[in-house]
């Protein structure tokens, strides 16, 4: 199938949406909150994809864009902004793909927080016809890069600043793994109708408790800064999470095969690992094979306890506790063939 590929160049008004709104055959409603500023909710076309968006400006430096959809058809958007807008990604599923190396597969982002550069990202969607396509599903705030800035001032130091928001060290500034009270905003969200009159004050809310959980977390933890990584190194990373995907129904490799495969030091494998993908590769491994277990599991062909022993699971009890953790419901909440009734 074609791939339809558009370029937009985003800014804080949802002039840049209607474009590409129009561009993606998307039915659109338009009106404005209680503050002046413009909303904007769009049902996909269902040649593209299946779900919903919204965009809304907040204020005069800010807006957020709430996304819930699975593409049937594959989509491909470039960012041709300038270097005055940073982008904080609240993803529970988002491809992007980084301009340094444009030929290779993208990292998922799957439970990531990224705060990274406009001027740098592209996001593609592969589509799946007839099937379980790539998903994009999140909010993402948009920022003039000076308020990001002043509102980092208050927060961190000058030179840890410099690090994070100096444009040619960086595609992505920062990411890190989402806690489980910024995954509820958004289970809890997409639970809301989006024609509902007050969707817009509900995601008004949940942008701001998005920001403050993060700006709690910029005082409160680490900071997972994630250089720009070259060439060679890059590709050999994303290899090797690649073989991780493709070998989830085996036990997990071990960091030291897998950094053998790239070509590095468990050390320099580790560190570069976490500055791509925000996770551990142990990590990657455990999401990987819960998403897999819930499409085993939806599919009415396997019991629970089926999906543990071809995943590997000895101990279904943690199973069920690792999957309640990430979806928020339990594997027999999802089974098809354990919930039948004998003689149905």
């Amino acid at each position: 199938m074609e791939e339809r590929i558009f370029s937009c160049k985003i800014g804080i008004t949802p002039c840049w949406i209607e474009a590409l709104s129009v561009a993606l055959m998307e039915r659109t409603q338009m009106g404005y909150t209680a503050s002046g500023y413009r909303i904007i909710k769009c049902w996909a076309h269902p040649s593209v994809a299946e779900g919903v968006s919204c965009y809304l400006q907040l204020n005069e430096n800010m807006a957020v864009r709430y996304a819930n959809l699975q593409y049937h058809s594959p989509v491909h958007l470039n960012m041709l902004n300038d270097d005055g807008y940073c982008l904080l990604h609240f993803s529970q599923q988002e491809n992007l793909y980084l301009p340094s190396s444009p030929g290779l597969l993208p990292p998922s982002l799957t439970n990531t927080v990224t705060l990274m550069n406009c001027a740098q990202m592209q996001s593609a969607y592969p589509g799946n016809p007839g099937k379980s396509g790539t998903r994009q599903h999140g909010i993402c705030l948009i920022m003039k890069k000076k308020s990001a800035l002043k509102m980092g001032v208050r927060l961190l130091n000058k030179a840890t600043l410099y690090q994070l928001f100096n444009p040619p060290l960086h595609a992505i500034f920062m990411q890190n793994k989402m806690d489980p009270r910024a995954c509820k905003i958004i289970r809890e969200l997409d639970q809301i109708n989006i024609r509902h009159a007050a969707f817009g004050l509900h995601l008004t809310a949940a942008s701001y408790s998005l920001l403050a959980g993060f700006q709690d977390m910029l005082t409160n933890q680490p900071l997972l800064t994630a250089h720009k990584v070259y060439g060679a190194d890059e590709h050999a990373i994303y290899s090797t999470a690649a073989y991780i995907t493709d070998n989830i129904e085996a036990e997990f490799p071990g960091l030291e095969e897998l950094a053998m495969k790239a070509n590095m030091s468990v050390s320099k494998y580790k560190l570069l690992f976490g500055k791509i993908y925000g996770i551990a590769p142990k990590q990657l491994f455990i999401e990987k094979q819960l998403e897999h277990a819930k499409k085993l599991l939806e599919s009415g062909k396997y019991k629970v306890v089926e999906v543990c022993q071809q995943l590997g699971y000895s101990n279904p009890g943690f199973f069920s506790h690792q999957f309640r953790k990430k979806f928020g419901i339990s594997p027999r909440g999802v089974s098809c063939c354990d919930n039948e009734k004998p003689g149905s």
